[in-house]
């Protein structure tokens, strides 16, 4: 009698963990798989169910920028290290100009513009929040030049290529060779220019 008891106990037993075996799944081994957060830092997968450590959300990935600000015509942005800067004509009262610099490519900002005039044109384009004015990002293509142009206005119809924020006209402008269409620096140079965008403020 004592017998067939423990031996009903063992089967019940035995019975119990080959269910829980065939239901629950054992553990799968972590790798050292990493993915690469938004700030270029790395996080690997953790845990029994090999989930990613959360990427950190409070960092800034222009903290180590280097910032440029303008008070004589009311402007500041951030820049990455790569790019150079030339400002030495930057504090004219009006029609200033300011140039940053990276291998082929330049981004020409004019600031509280004066004297502009002629025939405006129609384009298409993206739209853009910069320090929450909502702008448009147009692309063209000049063949003089050989090169690819990004530019913000204000309005599509009838436009000289400009933008007017807080009472004083912009001309701000990306340009690259054509070669570097279709070899991926062209998506990180304008990539590079929505980060710069991103910073900018106006007073």
């Amino acid at each position: 009698m004592i017998l067939i008891a423990v031996g009903v106990l063992a089967a019940s037993v035995g019975g119990y963990f080959w269910w829980r075996s065939s239901v629950t799944p054992p553990p799968k081994a972590c790798t050292l798989e990493a993915k690469v957060c938004p700030d270029g830092s790395s996080v690997s997968r953790t845990g029994p169910n090999c989930e990613f450590t959360p990427c950190l959300t409070s960092v800034d990935p222009s903290a180590n920028w280097k910032i440029y600000s303008n008070k004589t015509n009311g402007f500041s942005f951030k820049y990455q290290p790569d790019w150079t800067i030339d400002a030495s004509q930057a504090d004219e009262k009006q029609s200033a100009q300011l140039k940053l610099k990276k291998n082929d490519v330049t981004i020409t900002i004019y600031a509280n513009l004066y004297g502009i005039g002629g025939q405006g044109r129609d384009y298409e384009g993206t739209k853009i929040a910069v320090d929450g004015v909502d702008l448009y990002k147009v692309k063209t293509a000049e063949t003089y030049s050989s090169s690819q142009t990004i530019f913000l206005v204000d309005k599509l119809k009838n436009t000289l290529g400009v933008f007017s924020i807080r009472g004083k006209i912009y001309s701000l402008t990306l340009r690259f060779p054509n070669f570097y269409i279709g070899t991926g620096k062209d998506k990180d140079i304008e990539y590079d220019f929505d980060q710069i965008l991103s910073t900018f403020r106006f007073d």
